[in-house]
């Protein structure tokens, strides 16, 4: 895969697939989980 922040060009050059393949499988991937601010729910309690 693409390190150091690369883009999606890199990445599609890396796996040699094309550019569309890779923005396509992003937007249909599911999202990643929301960050939880632990210290805010802590001192909530």
């Amino acid at each position: 895969m693409a390190f150091n922040g690369a883009g999606v060009r890199d990445t599609a050059r890396t796996l040699k697939i094309g550019i569309n393949t890779v923005i396509r499988t992003l937007k249909n991937s599911t999202p990643t989980p929301k960050r939880i601010n632990w210290k805010h729910q802590l001192e909530a309690s």
